[in-house]
């Protein structure tokens, strides 16, 4: 089994387990981005449900959040961390199945 398969099914063992999909998709990442699962779970806590209102898939949220610890911005002013992160969130969203 591959790192892409065993992190699909994590966040799909994460899910069944009656966790959201935000926390789902961060836990499954944990490692990548040098934080702990429960830190994960607590993270993606509020962001179940499109942040509880129905807006933007806990899923996507995760993912995002994902990107943002792995590839994000590490202090004010750091432009290539802005640049970086703003073209990997326009890659992400313009994959998105359009509705």
């Amino acid at each position: 089994m591959n790192r892409k398969t065993n992190r699909k099914e994590k966040a799909l063992q994460c899910f069944s387990e009656d966790l959201h999909c935000s926390q789902s998709v961060l836990a499954a990442f944990s490692e990548e981005c040098g934080i702990t699962e429960e830190q994960a779970f607590r993270l993606g806590s509020c962001f179940g449900s499109g942040m509880r209102r129905g807006n933007v898939c806990g899923a996507c949220a995760g993912a995002l959040m994902v990107l943002g610890l792995v590839h994000g911005e590490t202090r004010p002013g750091d432009a290539e961390g802005r640049r970086r992160t703003n073209m990997l969130n326009d890659l992400f969203s313009e994959r998105l199945p359009q509705s």
